[in-house]
């Protein structure tokens, strides 16, 4: 094969992938820092209320406890 020939093999095969490439769209870095920090914010609340929810059952089982020895 000439040059010439696979020249033009290359460049159909290069607008090929690039006609399916160049419409796909990726996350600009803003975007991923926003959708980290959202995440961040849901996880805390997640933790803090699940952190709450385990103390508030520890006293509970604790003050059971008092109550069956009487005190």
């Amino acid at each position: 094969m000439n040059i010439k020939v696979l020249r033009r093999r290359a460049k159909s095969i290069y607008k090929i992938i690039k006609r399916f490439i160049s419409p796909l769209k990726a996350f600009t870095l803003l975007e991923l820092l926003v959708t980290i920090t959202i995440l961040a914010i849901l996880f805390t609340v997640a933790f803090m209320s699940v952190t709450g929810f385990l103390k508030k059952s520890r006293d509970v089982s604790r003050f059971e406890n008092l109550n069956r020895m009487n005190f």
